[in-house]
């Protein structure tokens, strides 16, 4: 009735009925709840309706747009100032008398002060291991939680924690906590990771314990609490290629095959996460054309979601790195490959480079410097440090928080060359360094040849 009336204000004042109105029908109805009125109540197919029992308070049928019909019961819940909704059961399982009978027990449970629900959760997790409280909590987190703190959890859990499966998580002890941390420690693992391991098993008893309504305390805080080995602080790694090694380094690099040497030069000269290389695509670089007849100037553009900090990471390219990325460019336009980095396992480029371990410690044992991805990170905001780089600068390039300003906030499009000469420099010093001359000017030299100058722009895009 009170749609009805809406819809006839609607047409009283603009003299027609308003559109697709008149086709929606109400999202509750209330009614003696019968099996003949539950078959000729029609679903909505955008969202949930309701038809509300008048026989038995707070019992109504849910009707979702799959046409799933549930039982639910409302009760509000005074001492903790909140509704709670119990599911009684799906209907044609249960007839409607059926579901009286079985609200009225569970509005006898809630009057004695007990939640059916929460005792549904303690009942379910009484049998579960560390393993079902760690499905329970990524599945609960949703898109809460990245896709690599899930694949953390479940690789904590599964490979490391394996001492702490076969038993309900509930009997897990703080001398069973001490004795894995024993255990990982005796196996050579980092005391970093070892951290990293204990800090998700105790995300996952938190979740447990949380959600159970358990009134014990998270084992693995009590541990911390009594064994000072495991409260001690990691300390941060700041580890980087000294200007004396980075020569033997680069050097060495440049025996390793062509993808290798393409991705860990990008790491160097952009000071990029690894990940963020890895998903580097085509689409997330503009190329500009000729400048000044010495250069083709690029830009990137990587999308947040790619990004540790969640922020678009703008990022302008030198002379060098433009063209590395033609020459890649026009290789992947054979492949028809999106990602600027491709694995060299794919012989069609389908899928992007992965973890180049085994080609550090090549370098590592050829060049007798061992430099990990993130060490070449390091190296290039040390490079910012002696070139004397405004510290909001050095933080605009390796993509850290930077305080907003008015100034900031309105720079629009010219953010890539506020940060150019920069990166130019940046991109200079290093080659500098590491082969003992001038690039650059090697590199004005080649490009000012029409012969050695490829138009990237005249390449077709890959197939995405």
């Amino acid at each position: 009735m009170e749609e009805q009336a809406e819809t006839n204000v609607y047409a009283r004042h603009h003299g027609k009925i308003q559109p697709g109105r008149e086709a929606q029908p109400p999202r509750t109805e209330r009614t003696k709840i019968t099996a003949s009125r539950i078959d000729a109540f029609q679903h909505s197919a955008s969202s949930d309706r309701f038809l509300v029992d008048t026989e038995q308070r707070g019992l109504r049928l849910k009707v979702t747009p799959s046409n799933k019909r549930v039982w639910q019961l409302v009760k509000w819940f005074a001492n903790k100032n909140k509704t709670v909704t119990v599911t009684v059961g799906n209907y044609p399982d249960l007839s409607p008398k059926r579901a009286r009978l079985i609200a009225q027990d569970r509005l006898t449970e809630i009057a004695s002060g007990m939640n059916p629900n929460e005792e549904k959760r303690r009942t379910k997790s009484e049998g579960q291991d560390i393993r079902d409280a760690a499905a329970s909590l990524i599945t609960s987190s949703g898109k809460n939680i990245s896709e690599n703190t899930r694949k953390a959890y479940q690789r904590h859990i599964d490979q490391y924690c394996k001492a702490l499966h076969g038993g309900p998580w509930r009997e897990i002890s703080v001398s069973d906590v001490n004795h894995l941390a024993t255990r990982l420690t005796a196996q050579g693992l980092a005391p970093a990771t070892i951290s990293g391991i204990l800090r998700s098993l105790h995300r996952v008893l938190e979740h447990a314990i949380s959600t159970s309504g358990w009134k014990g305390r998270n084992p693995v805080h009590s541990a911390r609490k009594g064994n000072k080995n495991l409260r001690s602080v990691i300390v941060a790694r700041d580890t980087s290629i000294s200007p004396h090694d980075l020569p033997r380094w680069w050097h060495a690099l440049l025996q390793e095959d062509q993808i290798w040497q393409d991705y860990l030069q990008f790491l160097l000269l952009t000071g990029m996460r690894r990940r963020e290389a890895t998903a580097l695509r085509w689409e997330h670089i503009e190329r500009l054309g000729k400048h000044d007849r010495y250069q083709i100037r690029a830009n990137i553009t990587l999308p947040g979601k790619y990004t540790k900090a969640n922020r678009p990471l703008l990022l302008p390219v030198g002379p060098f790195l433009t063209r590395l990325l033609q020459r890649r460019r026009v290789v992947a336009a054979v492949l028809a490959t999106p990602w600027v980095f491709w694995s060299p396992a794919t012989k069609d480029g389908s899928k992007p480079v992965a973890e180049p371990k085994k080609a550090c410690s090549r370098i590592a044992k050829s060049s007798g410097v061992k430099a990990s991805p993130h060490d070449l990170r390091r190296t290039f905001v040390g490079v910012c440090d002696t070139l004397d780089m405004p510290d909001g600068v050095t933080k605009r390039l390796v993509n850290h928080s930077v305080p907003a300003g008015v100034t900031s906030r309105h720079c629009g499009g010219w953010e890539h060359e506020r940060l150019r000469p920069h990166m130019e420099r940046i991109e200079a010093d290093i080659l500098r360094r590491a082969s003992g001359k001038n690039y650059l000017e090697g590199f004005m030299a080649d490009v000012t040849a029409p012969t050695n100058v490829v138009d990237i722009g005249s390449v077709s895009e890959p197939a995405k």
